[in-house]
């Protein structure tokens, strides 16, 4: 694990890690919710919030253009437009 202190230093971290598919990036708020990408074979990301309480995740696919936006809507509490819930089992 790696603390960021800045979005800035954030945004770079992870476009050095989300550069070929299956790579993966997450982030862990203060209150311990995370949000997790991983680059598809498409260039895109997918993009998820795992819910431990109801044993799956909210997810989409995003365009990685989009990843600096989704990051603004997490850390400041909004709701990432979107997300479809998947169960684990």
């Amino acid at each position: 694990m790696v603390e960021v202190k800045t979005k800035e230093k954030l945004l770079d971290f992870a476009m050095d890690v989300l550069r070929e598919p299956e790579d993966f990036f997450g982030i862990v708020d203060s209150e311990e919710k995370t949000l997790q990408f991983c680059v598809e074979e498409s260039d895109e990301l997918w993009v998820e919030i795992p819910s431990l309480e109801k044993e799956g995740s909210f997810g989409k696919i995003i365009a990685i253009s989009e990843f600096s936006n989704v990051v603004d809507l997490f850390m400041s509490k909004r709701t990432i437009p979107g997300l479809v819930f998947t169960s684990w089992s």
